[in-house]
């Protein structure tokens, strides 16, 4: 029988896009499979996973968990919640595993804390990512030492699995422009010691545009024939509506906002610079977890309205409303928020660089990111070109056929096929 594992440590926690992706893939692969008795699939979960650190966190000492199907990992999880803590502060009823080493963890972390108030930062970071995280995953075993024909890893952080190959997704590359990506020094460590030697050990590459498919044949080598494009589909979001905050009026939507690679600050700078009459018109909606507008360098304005983290509910209802959705990223994987924009008949305004243009394509307008000027020309444009605004909704509707659900867990699956065949 062959033995398939798939990473679901996200799964233990609110899902982003990277979790909706984790999750489908898993339903599809147990549909996929359930009348098969050649093959078995377990999950695995490394809770803590991420958000790692290494000053507080015990979980980097337990080993990985194995649950035989989302109903299990669902339970346990479940459990976790109704307790009030954390998935990782909870016993795992039937499951067993490592307890946390809290006497050596806590003489660890201290140590880890001298290293970094005596050490140059970026020797510290080398000393961090390079050494001790290395070292972390060598030391945390699979589950029962177990050898699975095939490893899915569908995120960036691969548990330490035997397996005699691995299937992994690789969304983006930031190294490959950390300036566009905004990456921190520790980013930058994290990528380069940590992350980029999992990804190289992969077997098959699943990747989610041709300009990521680019630059992972350049940061790997890889053979082109090892990575293989297949876009994410768009779910689709039955009944999934809410009630708009009040007093928005008409709205220009910013998702994602919290990321400084968003360029939120470059489209509110273009926005001031509009007719007077429109600045009046319209506000400007950040929406996503973590937006500090200290930190993004943005000024309270009046037009500015901040709602955070919000509802899949909540965020249909903002594409269905919104007069444009603006999307001038620096750089971006795959660009998600396109892609439900077209499906909810929301008017796009994006950036010409990185994947933009594959995702889009001629279903919207476009925008130099870095000139504030041309911001906010192409801005006015979209805004009230009734004619353009018009053809780019019908062209986006015909293109996220591009972005079919079931037609790209079918691609995953031929591939997943193929590995356990060959």
């Amino acid at each position: 029988m062959k033995k398939i594992v798939v990473n679901a440590s996200i799964l233990l926690y609110d899902l982003t896009g990277l979790g909706y992706y984790t999750l489908t893939l898993i339903k599809a692969l147990e549909k996929h499979f359930e009348n098969r008795d050649d093959v078995s699939i377990q999950l695995v979960v490394k809770d803590g996973l991420y958000h790692l650190n290494l000053f507080n966190n015990p979980t980097l000492w337990r080993a990985p968990m194995l649950f035989d199907n989302l109903e299990d990992l669902e339970k346990f999880r479940s459990l976790s919640l109704s307790l009030s803590a954390k998935p990782s502060e909870q016993p795992l009823t039937q499951h067993t595993k490592t307890p946390a080493r809290t006497g050596f963890s806590r003489f660890f972390k201290n140590f880890l804390r001298t290293l970094r108030d005596l050490l140059p930062q970026k020797f510290y970071l080398f000393l961090r990512y390079k050494l001790v995280w290395n070292m972390l995953f060598r030391c945390n075993k699979a589950p029962c030492n177990q050898i699975f024909d095939l490893y899915i890893e569908p995120g960036f952080m691969a548990l330490p699995l035997r397996a005699r190959k691995i299937l992994g997704t690789i969304h983006d590359l930031p190294l490959c422009d950390p300036k566009a990506w905004c990456l921190s020094d520790e980013d930058r460590a994290r990528w380069t010691y940590y992350v980029y030697p999992r990804m190289s050990a992969y077997t098959e590459v699943i990747t989610i545009s041709q300009s990521t498919k680019s630059d992972i044949l350049k940061a790997f080598g890889f053979p082109e024939s090892r990575v293989h494009v297949i876009y994410h589909g768009v779910r689709e979001y039955k009944g999934s509506y809410a009630n708009l905050p009040p007093n928005l009026g008409e709205f220009i939507l910013v998702v994602g906002a919290g990321s400084p690679r968003k360029n939120a600050k470059n489209l509110i700078t273009a926005f001031k610079l509009l007719p007077q009459a429109l600045q009046q018109r319209f506000k400007v909606v950040l929406a996503g977890p973590g937006i500090n507008t200290d930190y993004l360098g943005i000024k309270p304005e009046d037009f500015l309205i901040n709602l955070g983290h919000i509802s899949d509910a909540l965020l249909q209802t903002l594409y269905a409303n919104a007069r444009l959705l603006w999307f001038g990223s620096w750089a971006e994987g795959f660009g998600l928020p396109m892609v439900e924009a077209m499906q909810a008949k929301c008017v796009i305004l994006t950036s010409h660089v990185s994947c933009m243009p594959e995702i889009l394509g001629d279903a919207g307008f476009y925008c130099n990111p870095y000139d504030v000027q041309d911001i906010a020309r192409q801005l006015e444009v979209a805004l009230m070109d009734e004619t353009l605004r018009k053809q780019c909704v019908e062209k986006g509707l015909e293109r996220i056929k591009k972005f079919d659900l079931e037609e790209s867990m079918e691609k995953h699956m031929a591939i997943i096929e193929k590995m356990l065949g060959d």
